[in-house]
């Protein structure tokens, strides 16, 4: 049976070849190995098989998720759970436990190899460094700058679009009266057919021989010489 100081060791080597840095931060009494992982900081509980009931097993690993939940709460980013790789996943709690509290499964072999069979995930927010700080309140201010423009620029067409609103008024009301107004077409009669039809050659000629040259041959000498004659008793 593999021991705990085994997997200790084993899970050790295996995260160092990973690159991951090893941390002395006071969580002896919690955790058995803390390693830093980028910007996360993970604690790792190990737990050996050391008893044949499965409810014995099971308690142990739920008291020790609860513990480290408890413990590491604000000081760690991930909890990992690591026991070895011959026990017999029935007898662990369910998955959607783990999943649920966001703890990770490690299996250690014997032979070095570590499984990774639930992951874990992000117990805390991660904290923004100076530098992003410092990007952040810049896009701010800028965001800041570029919503007082449009206000401003708001505030300069508002007058443009009450003087467009007058205009559009106006031009309504002009139309308006424009449709109202009918056309009115000027006729002047025809009087050549009347001239024809009661005035004989005759009396056109005699009528225009006794006016000045410019005026003879004027069609409204035969309507005047009928009214004339019209007007005796």
């Amino acid at each position: 049976m593999i021991t705990e100081a085994k997997i200790k060791s084993l899970l050790k080597e295996h995260l160092l070849r990973k690159e991951w840095e090893e941390c002395s931060h006071r969580l002896d009494d919690i955790f058995d190995l803390v390693f830093k992982d980028g910007r996360n900081i993970i604690g790792i509980k190990i737990l050996g098989i050391y008893t044949d009931s499965h409810a014995r097993l099971r308690e142990e690993i739920e008291n020790a998720m609860l513990e480290t939940l408890k413990a590491g709460s604000g000081k760690v980013d991930k909890i990992y759970i690591a026991v070895p790789a011959n026990t017999r996943l029935a007898v662990l709690p369910p998955a959607n436990k783990f999943k649920k509290a966001g703890i990770g499964l490690l299996l250690v072999k014997e032979d070095g190899g570590v499984e990774e069979r639930i992951i874990a995930r992000p117990l805390r927010s991660e904290t923004l460094d100076l530098k992003q700080l410092e990007e952040l309140s810049s896009l701010i201010t800028s965001l800041k700058a570029k919503v007082y423009a449009i206000e401003e620029r708001i505030k300069e067409i508002q007058p443009l679009k009450q003087r467009l609103s007058l205009l559009e008024s106006k031009i309504s009301r002009i139309d308006e009266r424009i449709s109202a107004i009918r056309p009115r077409t000027l006729t002047v009669p025809d009087t050549s057919a009347y001239i024809k039809e009661n005035v004989t050659e005759k009396e056109i000629a005699r009528i225009s021989t006794d006016l000045p040259e410019f005026a003879r041959d004027n069609p409204w000498l035969t309507v005047l010489s009928r009214r004339g004659s019209e007007d005796k008793p």
